[in-house]
């Protein structure tokens, strides 16, 4: 029987996994380590924290368009406005506050722990430019919220959400073209493409996609497990881009399909509040997904199978567990202060 008909619920749920696997790929114990003595043990994280999860940003797109345009029928200028003011709380302003915290523990790592300042600080100055530029790019095109280069790119995107709707929703065939193109010619548009995507699977697919039949919830499971799979082995070259729009079609269809069939039965006090903690989830763990790394790799090692297993565990586990704690915390000492920074998530 199918159950759990609620739409927002059902995204809630995607959310939390895509941000799962986030924090897996940030759980990344071999990511800058050659540890050729243990082929396995890298085989196992690299397919959990790499391959299975290169879809999660791909998909967050995805998703960002389709909810953005979700019951759009029209793309007015008085439509355009009231997304553009709704985001400036869900977005912007918790992007600028997470960003903020992100600056202020770079100037403590600085001064304490001699970490680079990129610039920021000058001869000991601090330098308001630079400051001021490191919230759009503070090192290597990431903010100080390094993690929050995806809120920062979704701004834009919503900013020039009317050519997203100009390409993805009025005409399914200029769609179908805009994409195929792209990946014949395997062009990357940041992001942009899977915006569009979302909002594509809004305007012509919703219908489908809550009419869903298991099998090709399934289906879609296989496809994109083996995509991930067969990137272990195999050199995609110009089929790559190709293989990620089509894998993270899947992914998003199998995720949908999966909690639309099975909320309920995942529907307990504990599960709920592990997904009203998602995006403290993203947030917060990325203040301290290296030192967790550098932490674990230390006690476990990298040299066998089972230490590097463990470590990649054992750091997915604490920066998620933390980071919910954090939320916890926070929701219950300072809850007004917790909405805002989760823009009211």
């Amino acid at each position: 029987m199918e159950v759990n008909s609620n739409k927002s619920v059902i995204f809630n749920y995607i959310k939390f996994i895509l941000i799962l696997g986030v924090v897996a790929i940030h759980s990344n114990v071999y990511f800058g380590y050659d540890a050729s003595g243990a082929p396995v043990g890298r085989s196992i994280v690299e397919f959990f924290s790499d391959r299975l999860t290169k879809v999660c940003v791909p998909c967050f797109f995805l998703l960002s368009g389709y909810l953005y345009f979700n019951n759009v029928t029209r793309f007015t200028k008085a439509t355009y406005l009231n997304k553009t003011r709704r985001r400036i709380f869900t977005l912007l302003i918790p992007y600028l506050l997470w960003n903020v915290i992100g600056l202020a523990i770079s100037l403590l790592k600085y001064r304490y722990f001699n970490y680079p300042s990129y610039g920021v600080v000058e001869d000991g100055q601090i330098c308001l430019s630079r400051m001021l530029e490191g919230f759009w790019n503070y090192a290597d095109g990431y903010p100080y919220a390094f993690a929050f280069w995806f809120i920062r790119d979704l701004i834009v995107f919503v900013l020039i959400s009317p050519a997203a709707y100009f390409i993805g929703g009025k005409n399914i065939y200029v769609l179908g073209i805009f994409l195929l193109t792209l990946c014949a010619l395997d062009i990357s548009l940041w992001g942009y493409e899977f915006f569009i995507l979302g909002c594509g699977i809004a305007t012509f697919f919703k219908k489908r996609l809550f009419g869903m039949k298991r099998l090709t919830t399934i289906c879609s499971f296989i496809i994109w497990w083996s995509i991930a799979a067969a990137g272990m082995w195999l050199d995609f070259g110009r089929l790559g881009y190709l293989l990620l729009m089509s894998g993270t079609i899947c992914a998003f269809i199998s995720l949908f399909g999966f909690f639309r069939h099975a909320g309920t039965l995942l529907d307990n006090r504990t599960v709920r509040m592990a997904v009203c903690s998602t995006f403290f989830i993203y947030a917060v763990h990325q203040f301290f997904c290296t030192i967790t790394r550098d932490f674990y790799i230390g006690i476990f090692g990298l040299e066998t199978t089972a230490g590097g297993t463990a470590a990649f565990l054992a750091s997915f586990m604490t920066m998620t567990i933390v980071s919910m704690l954090v939320w916890l915390t926070m929701k219950k000492i300072t809850p007004g202060i917790t909405k805002i920074l989760s823009g009211g998530r």
